[in-house]
């Protein structure tokens, strides 16, 4: 879905996946929907002709550690405690819904996870998810 704009406009994906994370018991297609997001949000952010988008997993003390970073213009301070309120955007009008990190972070909460962002402006943004491994008999 994201590919054809990466390609476009030259968009560097860096991945640094933990080759050893074990399976997570979750809702695939949320998920998915979450990463597209997040990947759309970066690309939007992203206003250099040498825009990096960096994808790391890791497994620790029993949570997955999931983190997209973007090296875009970054989340103004007046705008980062309404990132996550429903129909909140900073895109034109007709572009953004301002729904997609409200969804995204009722997914995450949907699997017993959390969502928080770090961000500089003019540097980029990372959103860190962390989703604690529960057995199936948990969930």
């Amino acid at each position: 879905m994201v590919s054809f704009e990466i390609k476009n406009r030259s968009i560097t994906v860096k991945l640094e996946l933990d080759d050893k994370m074990p399976n997570i018991f979750a809702h695939k297609n949320k998920l998915i929907g979450v990463w597209i997001n997040l990947i759309v949000n970066a690309l939007g952010a992203i206003e250099s002709t040498k825009g990096v988008i960096s994808i790391s997993t890791r497994y620790e003390k029993q949570e997955y550690q999931i983190i997209f970073s973007d090296n875009g213009k970054g989340i103004l301070p007046e705008n980062q405690e309404q990132i996550f309120k429903p129909f909140f955007t900073t895109k034109k009008v007709g572009t953004g819904t301002g729904l997609g990190l409200f969804v995204s972070l009722q997914v995450i909460k949907e699997h017993h996870g959390d969502i928080h962002f770090e961000t500089k402006p003019d540097k980029g943004t990372s959103f860190i998810i962390i989703i604690p491994n529960i057995k199936r008999n948990e969930a």
